[in-house]
C-alpha cells in the first residue's frame, strides 16, 4: 500500500477543500449521533415510562454525559413527555436535513480534491514518460503506457472517491453509531468489540489478494487495448490481405484472457460481503444472548439494551459498507503500484543540474570507439566507430539496410546513449553536458515526419514558445511551403489530421524542414528526408535543403546520389563497422560495397535535376563500372 498512500498525498495540495469536506463529513456525523440520541427519550414515550422530561434529562446528563448539558437547555423543556417528544422529533427533522446538507457538500468537495489530484498524477507520469531515455520505453508498447496513464489513472480516481467519500462519510456514521452505543450501554458494546480482531484478519487476508488480482487484470485490459491499437493502426494492411475474420479472432483470445483474470477478481468482491454478513450475524447472536443475560440479572434495562443494539446494528450496516470501499481501496492500490514503477524510473537528464550546458559547435564532432547494441539483441549495431566531423561539412553515411546508419546518428542528440566509448563536440564529451543545451543546437528532418493534431502554424512552431506568425511565415517560404499553406482554407491555421494524413507527403516534410529552420541549428541531421516522396516534391525540398544546409554541419542518410556527390565527405557503413569513407571518387575507385550501393541504392527520379543526374551518372561508367550495371538506374 505503500505507492497509494504515496499517490494519496497529492490530496494535500488541496488543503483548503480537503478540510472542508472533512468538516462537512464531520459535522453530518455530529448530527447523526445527535438524532440516535434523541431516540431515547421519544422510545421512553412510546414504551410509556413516566417521567418528565427535564428530570429525564438531567438523569441522563449526570449518567452519561458529566454534566455537560447546560441546565439552561434542560429547564427550557417541556413537562409533557409526549409534548416533548413531538419537539424532539421535529428537531430530530432539521438536524438530519442539515447532516444531509452537509454530507453533499462534504462528497462534492471530496470528489473535487480525488479528481484535481489524480489529474495531477496523470499529468506527472506523462511528464515522466516524456523524460524516460527511449529505450526505456521501447520496451513496453505505446497501448500499455496509454492503459496506465488512463485505466490505472481511473482506477485509483475510484479508490480516493471511496477513501474521502464513503469512509469519511460512512466511517466517521459508524464511529457515531459506536459513541451511541458505550453512552447506552457500555458492557454491550465492549462485548461487540471481540469481533474486531476476526475482521481485522479476514480484511487483511482478503486485501492482500484483491490487489495481486486487481494487478493481473490490469496488465491484461492493456494487453487487450494494444491489440486494438494494433488492427486499427493496421487496418489498411487487414483489408488487403482479408485478415479481418484472423484479427476478430485475435481480440477474442485476449478478450478470453482478461476475463479469465476478472473472475477470480470478482469472486473475491462477491464474497466479501456476505462473508461479514455471517461473521457479524453470529456475532450478534452471541450479542443477543449476553445482553439477555444482562437484562435477566438486572444489569441493565430494555431501553438502554434497545438502543445498543439498534447503535450497533447501524455501525455493523456502515461495516459492510466499508467492505466496497475495502476493495476499492485495494484494487487502487494495484494500479498505484503500476503507476508507481514509472515514477520511480530516472530520467534521461537525470543530474543536468550539476552539468555545465554545452556551447555552440565552433569545430568538429567526434565519434571516439563508438559501440552500440539494443538491450534485445544478439550483437552491437555499431561497433568501434571513430570519425570526425567539421564544422560546417556536409558527411553522408550510406550502406546497406541494418548498416547502423540510423541508430549512428541518434546518437548525437542522445536519443540513445552508446554502449561503450564517446561522442564530442568541441572535444566536450555530450554525456557530460545538460540535454537541453545539446538538443537546442541539433535539427532533425527524417523519412517519416511527424505531425501533430494541431494547426500548421502551431507545428511548424512546435518546442519554440516565443516565436511570432511573421516567423513561422518566413522559414515556411524558406523551406518552400508557403504556397502550398497558403491554398489551404485557413492557410496556417489549417488543422492537420492525425499523424499529418491530410497533408501529402512532400508537404508534411516541408513543414518538417520548415520547422527545423526555426530551430536554427549549428547541427543539422537528415534521415532519409527524401527517400518517399514524388519528383517535385523532391526538386523543392532539395531546394530547401540547399539552401538551409549551406554553412551547417550537416549529418546526412541518403539515398539520392546527387546528395551523396556532393557531401564533403562520404562514410560508408556494413554491420556497424565503417568500411571506408572519402569523397565520392575516392570511393568509387576503391570501395566495392561502395560501388555496389551506386548501383542498388543511390538512385534518382527520372525527372527531377536537369543534366546533374547525367554527369554523376557518367562518373559511375567512368570509374570503370560496366555500363550494364548502372541502366537499371534512374537517372537524369
Amino acid at each position: 500500500m505503500e505507492a497509494y498512500w504515496r499517490f494519496a498525498r497529492y490530496m494535500l495540495r488541496y488543503r483548503g477543500r480537503l478540510v472542508l469536506a472533512i468538516t462537512n463529513a464531520t459535522l453530518a456525523a455530529v448530527c447523526f449521533a445527535f438524532m440516535m440520541i434523541a431516540v431515547f427519550p421519544v422510545l421512553r414515550v412510546i414504551l410509556k415510562q413516566e417521567k418528565s422530561m427535564p428530570e429525564y434529562f438531567r438523569e441522563v446528563d449526570a449518567d452519561r454525559f458529566f454534566g455537560f448539558i447546560p441546565d439552561v437547555l434542560i429547564n427550557a423543556l417541556p413537562e409533557d413527555l409526549l409534548y416533548g417528544a413531538m419537539i424532539l422529533v421535529g428537531t430530530m427533522v432539521t438536524v438530519g436535513v442539515i447532516g444531509s446538507i452537509c454530507k453533499i457538500i462534504g462528497n462534492y468537495l471530496a470528489f473535487v480534491v480525488c479528481i484535481r489530484s489524480v489529474a495531477d498524477l496523470r499529468v506527472d507520469v506523462v511528464g515522466k514518460m516524456m523524460e524516460l531515455p527511449l529505450l526505456t520505453l521501447l520496451g513496453e508498447p505505446v497501448a500499455e503506457r496509454v492503459s496506465r496513464v488512463m485505466r490505472d489513472s481511473s482506477q485509483l480516481v475510484r479508490g480516493f472517491t471511496s477513501l474521502m467519500g464513503r469512509t469519511m462519510g460512512d466511517l466517521m456514521k459508524g464511529v457515531a453509531a459506536l459513541v451511541v452505543a458505550f453512552i447506552a450501554d457500555w458492557r454491550l458494546a465492549l462485548a461487540s468489540m471481540l469481533l474486531a480482531p476476526v475482521l481485522v484478519l479476514y480484511y487483511k487476508m482478503h486485501g492482500r489478494k484483491v490487489r495481486r488480482l486487481s494487478r493481473r487484470v490490469l496488465e491484461q485490459a492493456a494487453k487487450m487495448l494494444h491489440t486494438i491499437e494494433q488492427s486499427l493502426r493496421g487496418l489498411r494492411v487487414v483489408k488487403v490481405h482479408t485478415a479481418e475474420a484472423h484479427e476478430v479472432e485475435r481480440f477474442e483470445g485476449v478478450t478470453n484472457r482478461f476475463l479469465a483474470a476478472e473472475y477470480p477478481l470478482r469472486w473475491r468482491k462477491s464474497v466479501a460481503s456476505p462473508t461479514i454478513e455471517i461473521i457479524t450475524t453470529i456475532g450478534f447472536g452471541c450479542l443477543a444472548v449476553f445482553a439477555a443475560w444482562s437484562i435477566g440479572n438486572g444489569l441493565t434495562d430494555g431501553t438502554k439494551v434497545t438502543m445498543c443494539v439498534f447503535a450497533l446494528a447501524f455501525a455493523a450496516t456502515t461495516l459492510r459498507q466499508f467492505t466496497f470501499v475495502y476493495n476499492e481501496i485495494f484494487e487502487s492500490a494495484a494500479a498505484a503500484d503500476r503507476l508507481a514503477e514509472i515514477i520511480d524510473l530516472a530520467p534521461e537528464d537525470e543530474g543536468d543540474e550539476q552539468r555545465p550546458e554545452l556551447s555552440r559547435l565552433t569545430t568538429a564532432i567526434e565519434f571516439d570507439d563508438v559501440t552500440f547494441q539494443y538491450p534485445t539483441a544478439n550483437r552491437p549495431s555499431l561497433e568501434g566507430i571513430s570519425l570526425t566531423v567539421e564544422k560546417g561539412k556536409m558527411v553522408a553515411f550510406v550502406g546497406p539496410n541494418g548498416s547502423g546508419k540510423s541508430t549512428l546518428l541518434s546518437l548525437v542528440p542522445r536519443i540513445f546513449d552508446p554502449t561503450s566509448g564517446r561522442i564530442l563536440v568541441d572535444g566536450q564529451s555530450i554525456k557530460y553536458v545538460t540535454m537541453r543545451s545539446l538538443r537546442d543546437q541539433i535539427g532533425v528532418v527524417t523519412q517519416e515526419t511527424v505531425l501533430f493534431h494541431d494547426t500548421i502554424a502551431a507545428n511548424i512552431a512546435y518546442g519554440q514558445d516565443d516565436v511570432s506568425r511573421e516567423q513561422v511565415e518566413e522559414v515556411a517560404r524558406r523551406a518552400y511551403a508557403d504556397d502550398f499553406i497558403s491554398r489551404k482554407p485557413h492557410g496556417y491555421d489549417t488543422m492537420v489530421g492525425d499523424q499529418g494524413l491530410t497533408l501529402s507527403g512532400g508537404e508534411r516534410q516541408r513543414v518538417a524542414i520548415a520547422r527545423a529552420i526555426l530551430r536554427d541549428p549549428a547541427i543539422l541531421i537528415l534521415d532519409e528526408a527524401t527517400s518517399m516522396i514524388d519528383a517535385e516534391s523532391e526538386a523543392l525540398i532539395t531546394a530547401a535543403l540547399d539552401e538551409f544546409c549551406h554553412a551547417r554541419t550537416s549529418l546526412v542518410i541518403a539515398h539520392r546520389l546527387s546528395t551523396v556527390v556532393n557531401a564533403d565527405q562520404i562514410v560508408v557503413l556494413d554491420m556497424g563497422r565503417i568500411v571506408d569513407k572519402g569523397t565520392h571518387d575516392e570511393l568509387l575507385s576503391r570501395c566495392e560495397l561502395y560501388q555496389q550501393l551506386c548501383r542498388t541504392q543511390l538512385v534518382e527520379h527520372a525527372d527531377t535535376s536537369g543534366d546533374g543526374g547525367e554527369q554523376e551518372a557518367a562518373k559511375v561508367v567512368e570509374a570503370d563500372d560496366p555500363i550494364e550495371e548502372v541502366e537499371g538506374m534512374d537517372l537524369v
